[in-house]
């Protein structure tokens, strides 16, 4: 559970570093992902991204950070604000 704990924290700082405003991550038990909300210091409309509990528990959260670089994600999300990928356990966003 702390090697969780630590994945959220990672990421939640990550996002927050990367794109300013506050971004908070809450379980989707009925979904199976956790759900990471940022609300930009912008003013502009919040963005949602997920990435299911079977990542978060198998991949190391280097690897998801590494990835989600890759995929250029943020840039993503800032574009496009109906924008909301899920990161599932084969490394990839969907949607």
């Amino acid at each position: 559970m702390a090697m969780l704990k630590d994945s959220l924290e990672g990421i939640v700082a990550w996002v927050d570093t990367e794109y300013p405003g506050r971004t908070s991550a809450r379980a989707d038990q009925d979904r199976d992902v956790t759900v990471f909300t940022v609300d930009p210091s912008d003013g502009t409309k919040r963005r949602s991204f997920e990435i299911s509990d079977e990542a978060l528990s198998d991949i190391p959260p280097e690897t998801i950070l590494a990835d989600l670089r890759k995929a250029r994600l943020l840039d993503r999300l800032r574009a496009d604000e109906s924008y909301r990928p899920l990161y599932t356990s084969q490394r990839t966003l969907v949607g």
